[in-house]
């Protein structure tokens, strides 16, 4: 954390001196980097040549990286070489952001266009875990809390294009159908991979193997590691310490109780000041969509880490807080 306040704040102190972007222009920055992110994996998806050769320059040995010949190599995509949950946690943040670009007047794009990012983003989550599905539905729940309770807000162009978000996502089910009727092997592995959760929903409830093994990571340290820790993140022998990957139990069995609530803490100062600075800037509801965000990451948290994974999502976060404190402290907006 304190590596990432310095750094990005060095960023951000450049960039609002040399540029004088307005907040939201830098946000669409950001939104188009992870873009980028989502392009690649798409490309590295459809051209297996592509992935093979960028596989290549990797070290065949390391953690995550499978066989490229299995269809587990569709995970292994996108700048990282590899897409778990803290990738899908990153692409979420650009959707989550998206609002703040349309509460502004500094970037003009037409809806049909916002609506192409969306599905692009949110596809590339999916892809990457189906962590995304929560990610969506609390976007989701967030639209439509702004829609029934602050009505002075929803004429504004954030419920729009949130109707064209759907109608896109609609209109490209039968498209991805379609592909699936294709018989491709990668296909259907994906669609199935992706629709687990739905289609055990009849006889198990809304529930995958993974969900499953994740259950069984959790368990109740000693009483001295639960208050002051164990001071270790890796094993002595490797791999993750206590055999479990589980983010708040890592965080846990590193700090112990009052460490880890001094990390959070720290956390949600950085969150809370960027909502904040979101509001004075931006709008009301780039703040609520930002705030929806870090529920997510809180929930996603008892799956994973992310609080320490995801440092494109966090970087991006701490950017916007250094830049948006500089932008206040010398009063132009």
């Amino acid at each position: 954390m304190v590596k990432l306040f310095f750094v990005t704040y060095l960023f951000s102190w450049l960039v609002y001196n040399y540029f004088k972007l307005p907040l939201e222009s830098l946000i669409f920055c950001i939104i188009l980097t992870f873009m980028v992110q989502s392009f690649v994996m798409f490309i590295m998806l459809f051209l297996p040549d592509v992935q093979s050769i960028y596989l290549s320059l990797l070290d065949s040995k390391a953690k995550g990286l499978g066989d490229a010949e299995s269809l587990w190599r569709l995970r292994q995509l996108g700048v990282t070489g590899w897409a778990v949950y803290d990738m899908a946690v990153n692409l979420l943040l650009a959707i989550f952001l998206i609002p703040a670009c349309l509460s502004g007047c500094n970037v003009k794009i037409t809806p049909f266009v916002w609506s192409f990012i969306f599905i692009i983003l949110l596809f590339a989550s999916i892809l990457s875990a189906r962590t995304a599905f929560i990610g969506f539905f609390i976007f989701s729940l967030i639209s439509l809390w702004l829609l029934i309770f602050r009505r002075s807000l929803t004429g504004s162009k954030v419920w729009k294009i949130f109707n064209f978000f759907i109608f896109y996502l609609l209109l490209s089910i039968p498209v991805f159908m379609i592909l699936y009727q294709s018989g491709s092997r990668e296909v259907v592995f994906l669609f199935d991979w992706v629709l687990e959760i739905f289609s055990g929903f009849t006889s198990n409830g809304f529930e995958t193997k993974s969900t499953n093994e994740l259950a069984e990571l959790y368990f109740v340290p000693s009483e001295n590691t639960i208050l002051f820790g164990d001071g270790k993140y890796i094993a002595d022998t490797g791999g993750f310490y206590g055999g479990t990957d589980v983010g708040y139990l890592r965080v846990l069995l590193h700090f112990g109780l009052f460490g880890s609530l001094i990390f959070y803490f720290s956390y949600l100062l950085v969150f809370s000041r960027v909502a904040s600075n979101f509001k004075k800037l931006i709008s009301v509801e780039s703040s609520a969509y930002f705030k929806a965000y870090v529920v997510f990451l809180f929930i996603v948290q008892f799956k994973g880490n992310v609080m320490v994974d995801s440092i494109p999502a966090l970087s991006s976060i701490f950017i916007i807080f250094n830049y948006s404190n500089l932008v206040l402290k010398n009063g132009d907006y």
